[in-house]
């Protein structure tokens, strides 16, 4: 009986060590360093070693080529490029693609057979995953031990990137939120342009002072200053968003020239008492609604399965409007994600907080779990007001095997979200 055991535990070791390196043949293709490209079959792999194995449409014969023949291989799940570390040549996964490239190697190695109870078996080690950064024309490999220093010395270029690292907001794991957030920046400063703009009283044409400018969907934003006056970098296809408690809230297509001006309708008495009774009868819960409802999971953090709390400290001036975001915790890009609900918030909510907790600093707590609620204790210590966590959790089912082509079971989820709030 106990021969039988271990016959069946060398079965299973032996399957799960040829799995792990081959799983038969999909649709793809092959890109040669000769310029050449070649539709075909590719072997599906986790890791692929010196040789790539492919059959062409229509054929059932096997045909080889080396690594060094490639520059990558492009599949319906997987896009892998040629990288040159150390010496050798290495097909790679590519996790981000931007001026920073993100890749990783999964290496598997066997253990010499050794008998074991009459017979010979062989124990898969640990897979050896190489994970590197490609910039400009520099390859490096980034491990955890050396990971701070690595990834400083590669992003310098970003210096707010690299405060998220030395500050261990973010950590090795976050790697992938870590390079597509610096490849953001770099792009945005490469394509953006400088306007100077004046915000203007329609009626005196005088500059109107601390009116917000902001850039629908990202965190750019500044004030005018005494005179109406604002700079700020911006692209093309950037939307503008004006405010100030006295006028209406407008929006702006990005401007063609490199200043302009624009006077800003003011609010009527009707509109600023209309203002004042919502703003008297907005509730925290209704705050705490609008952000629960524009929240979303980052998918490079449901793929890692990172889970945790994200604790925002805001800071906002006496009319509403946010002038600062500090991410006092986070879990990889769920901090960023959070950011971008909060600075989206309408000022007359933030004006409601202000009027209920005389307060111009609030701590949001927010514990991003999958499938089910985790609680854990929240312990502030930055000052201001700590509003009520909210408990964000991501739900999925997993649905059936679809039949007719092969598919990765993760493609078919149902995904549910739930909010709750604690007081």
């Amino acid at each position: 009986m106990l021969k039988k055991i271990h016959l069946i535990w060398t079965i299973v070791l032996s399957t799960h060590l040829c799995n792990a390196q081959s799983y038969g043949s999909e649709p793809g293709m092959l890109y040669f360093k000769n310029g050449d490209s070649l539709s075909c079959f590719v072997e599906q792999a986790v890791s692929y070693g010196n040789i790539i194995r492919y059959k062409k449409p229509g054929s059932n014969d096997e045909f080889k080529v080396s690594v060094s023949d490639l520059t990558a291989i492009s599949t319906p799940y997987n896009f892998l490029e040629t990288v040159r570390l150390d010496k050798k040549e290495l097909l790679m996964s590519l996790l981000v693609d931007g001026e920073t490239k993100l890749y990783n190697h999964i290496s598997y190695f066997s253990s010499a057979p050794k008998e074991h109870y009459g017979g010979l078996a062989t124990n898969p080690n640990p897979p050896k995953i190489l994970i590197v950064l490609k910039n400009d024309s520099t390859t490096m490999e980034v491990t955890k031990k050396n990971f701070e220093k690595d990834v400083s010395l590669m992003l310098r270029k970003e210096p707010s990137v690299v405060k998220l690292v030395i500050e261990r907001k973010l950590v090795f794991e976050d790697l992938e939120t870590i390079v597509s957030e610096y490849d953001r920046l770099r792009q945005r400063r490469g394509m953006a342009r400088t306007v100077t703009g004046r915000i203007l009283d329609p009626e005196t044409k005088k500059g109107i002072s601390g009116a917000a400018i902001s850039i629908i969907g990202c965190e750019d934003r500044t004030r005018t200053n005494a005179l109406g006056y604002f700079k700020l970098d911006i692209l093309a296809t950037d939307t503008l968003r004006v405010t100030h408690s006295k006028y209406q809230e407008v929006t702006l297509p990005s401007p063609s020239t490199q200043s302009f001006q624009f006077a800003l309708p003011k609010r009527s008495k009707e509109e600023m008492d209309s203002i004042k009774r919502l703003e008297s009868k907005l509730t925290p819960d209704d705050f705490i609604a609008l952000v629960k409802n524009n929240l979303y999971y980052p998918y490079a953090d449901r793929k890692n399965a990172r889970e945790g709390l994200v604790l925002a400290s805001v800071k906002i001036d006496t009319t509403g409007n946010v002038e600062t975001i500090r991410l006092v915790e986070s879990v990889g890009g769920c901090g960023f994600a959070l950011k971008n609900v909060l600075y989206e918030v309408p000022p007359s909510f933030w004006r409601s907080l202000l009027l209920r907790y005389s307060t111009t600093e609030f701590q949001l707590p927010v514990i991003f779990s999958l499938n089910e609620r985790k609680d854990r204790v929240i312990n502030v210590s930055s000052p201001g007001k700590v509003l009520s966590p909210i408990y964000f959790t991501y739900k999925y089912e997993e649905l059936e095997y679809r039949e007719g082509t092969w598919e990765k079971t993760k493609v078919f989820r149902m995904y549910n979200y739930q909010f709750e709030t604690k007081e």
